[in-house]
């Protein structure tokens, strides 16, 4: 699947290869978000951000 249709052809390897970095880090995070045996902190640095907060229900 190709989701660089901007770059051209020479250099589809390189974002390939990207892609499969940045994916591979996106699924790491995403699996330690869901891990039951993973707590959960809020950022501490704005408490304010967490009334704005989707998630903010996993921290409780």
């Amino acid at each position: 699947m190709r989701f660089f249709y901007f770059i051209r052809e020479s250099k589809l390897d390189v974002a390939d290869k990207v892609m499969k970095i940045c994916l591979s880090g996106l699924e790491v995070i995403l699996e330690e978000i869901i891990d039951p045996k993973v707590d959960f902190y809020p950022d501490k640095s704005d408490e304010r951000a967490c009334q704005r907060c989707l998630f903010s229900s996993m921290c409780k």
